[in-house]
């Protein structure tokens, strides 16, 4: 079994502990979201020893050396720079819950969430005719044309400026409705 976590951070628990109880788990993270280091595919698994040796040899068999020293060395910093981490965090789930009361306010239903986006739906747009709207006001959100959620827009939190600027297109884009 493997779970997920790669938005423990943003106020969810981990199941790490769970390994003493369950042999046969995998935790797995990232250091794409909270650590802010998308672009070096970097994470890594926690698991009993027993499984560790067999995903390392499964990994020895075709690329022992994944991971580059630069790499190596950011993820290393990132884990040892506990401060920018935690205040990246509290920033990112102020600005979150910020962001989605003003878009409460403005008649969206926003689901809860321990992520870093928003997941958010109106009764007078849909969610193809936002993104679109807001793609066209310089702002890129992700819209998934899937039943279960083709209702619902995704939109990543960033910095304050930046989903101020999102409100402010929202705002824009709403009085033509």
């Amino acid at each position: 079994m493997i779970v997920d976590e790669a938005y423990v951070d943003y106020g969810n628990e981990s199941c790490v502990e769970l390994i003493k109880d369950f042999p046969n788990l995998i935790v797995i993270q990232t250091f794409s979201k909270s650590r802010n280091l998308a672009g070096l595919r970097l994470g890594f698994a926690v698991a009993s020893k027993e499984i560790i040796e067999d995903l390392n040899k499964i990994k020895f068999t075709f690329n022992p050396y994944n991971l580059s020293a630069l790499t190596l060395a950011a993820g290393t910093a990132a884990i040892l720079d506990t401060g920018y981490y935690k205040n990246c965090i509290e920033e990112t789930i102020r600005i979150r819950e910020e962001s989605a009361e003003n878009l409460r306010a403005r008649g969206f239903f926003v689901m809860k969430t321990h992520t870093n986006f928003l997941f958010v739906k109106h009764d007078k747009i849909h969610a193809s005719d936002y993104y679109v709207r807001l793609k066209e006001e310089g702002i890129l959100t992700r819209y998934f044309n899937s039943e279960r959620i083709k209702d619902f827009l995704r939109i990543t939190v960033g910095t304050k400026a930046e989903m101020d600027e999102v409100i402010r297109a929202t705002e824009k884009i709403l009085a033509g409705y």
